[in-house]
């Protein structure tokens, strides 16, 4: 909860301050979040031992390890320790300079809202549907994303949790794209705020039909195999 109060506040006060000039800022924002996802499998990795049974597979042995060697505490006490790095310096920001004051384009927007003609009612139905929205998405993104590491461990692959962390960190790699696509498209965005928006709605489409027919492939592929072997048994 504070991590998404963390992320989701950072947003609109950035907008708060800085208005229609704060998209340089967001994009940073959201770019050092990539960054974070990147970084962070791989100051896990090192602190990873395998403590199952022995397991093999044509992709990976893994090895058998005590419990009391597992350091799975560090990589925790390390990203605590750059969280709480973020917190002294916003406290620093906060005790020299605490003005919140808007930026003068938000204050126009703000009394061209008073003046707008769109009913409370309707204002809640559009933040539902905003609210909804960034439920499902972010849940299926963060989801995924902490899964995959299980998955490819547990699963038939059997990869070793080295392996997996790496995956991960090419992962979320992927979301510094937040940062990299507003400025290869420029400015259309504010041009053509539809376009893209449609756009993006159908990527995101066109990704979950992709994991259905992957999900759908594979169960295929595990009942065939269980046909096989039940006809040599």
């Amino acid at each position: 909860m504070a991590f998404n109060g963390f992320l989701y506040g950072g947003n609109v006060w950035i907008l708060h301050l800085w208005g229609t000039e704060s998209q340089p800022f967001i994009q940073a924002f959201h770019f050092a979040f990539g960054c974070g996802a990147l970084i962070g499998p791989l100051i896990a990795e090192p602190f990873l031992l395998e403590i199952k049974d022995n397991q093999h597979s044509l992709l990976n042995s893994t090895t058998v390890r005590p419990k009391a060697q597992l350091r799975v505490q560090y990589p925790f006490l390390i990203m605590a320790s750059f969280s709480l790095i973020v917190v002294i310096i916003f406290g620093i920001v906060y005790f020299i300079r605490r003005s919140n004051e808007p930026h003068p384009t938000r204050k126009k927007v703000v009394e061209e809202n008073e003046k707008s003609s769109v009913t409370f009612l309707m204002h809640c139905v559009i933040v539902f549907l905003g609210c909804s929205f960034l439920f499902f998405y972010f849940g299926l993104e963060f989801s995924f994303g902490t899964m995959l590491t299980t998955y490819v461990v547990n699963s038939d692959l059997k990869l070793d949790k080295s392996t997996a962390s790496y995956m991960t960190s090419n992962l979320m790699r992927s979301l510094e794209r937040e940062f990299i696509i507003p400025y290869a498209i420029g400015n259309n965005v504010d041009k053509h705020p539809k376009i893209f928006l449609y756009i993006s709605f159908f990527c995101g489409l066109m990704a979950c039909l992709l994991f259905v027919i992957l999900a759908l492939i594979r169960k295929y592929y595990i009942n065939r195999k269980a046909e096989k072997e039940s006809t040599k048994l």
